[in-house]
């Protein structure tokens, strides 16, 4: 026995230091809805550009602030999708849409989790999250508190 853990505890713990490491997480292959209620999923997402994921809540002080930023950093995001979810109503995620990131964007997407399915893809996230993902679908970097748009851009 003593044998087997001098050997396999050492094999286990390099496997668990290295692997996390050296492998990037890849952008889940999420399903949520859209503001009228269809199903949005991974498989709708540009493949060639990177995607910002913000978790967020509409009432939410600090979302609020990170859409603040999001808007005025516009332009410099035109070739980066994000993709917001939140678990609330789709009538307070528009209207959070429409006051703090200023209406429609082709390059974002509001999304709604009403089967609370975020932690399972995402894994344990706060409000507010952001996961940054390059146009290789890797993850580069996460957030768990509101992060201005030009750090965020460093990134990316």
């Amino acid at each position: 026995m003593k044998f087997f853990q001098k050997l396999f505890l050492p094999l286990v713990t390099f496997f668990l230091t290295f692997s996390g490491v050296q492998a990037q997480q890849s952008l889940p292959q999420f399903s949520f809805s859209d503001l009228d209620g269809k199903a949005f999923t991974y498989a709708q997402l540009r493949s060639d550009i990177p995607t910002i994921v913000f978790f967020f809540d509409p009432y939410c002080e600090h979302c609020q602030q990170q859409a603040t930023w999001m808007k005025e950093a516009k332009n410099e995001l035109t070739n980066v999708q994000q993709i917001w979810v939140t678990t609330e109503e789709p009538i307070a995620a528009r209207d959070f849409g429409e006051k703090y990131l200023g209406g429609d964007w082709d390059n974002v997407h509001i999304l709604i989790d009403k089967q609370f399915l975020f932690d399972g893809y995402f894994g344990y996230s706060q409000i507010p999250s952001i996961y940054l993902y390059n146009n290789q679908g890797q993850q580069v970097k996460a957030f768990d508190k509101e992060t201005p748009a030009d750090v965020l851009l460093r990134f990316l």
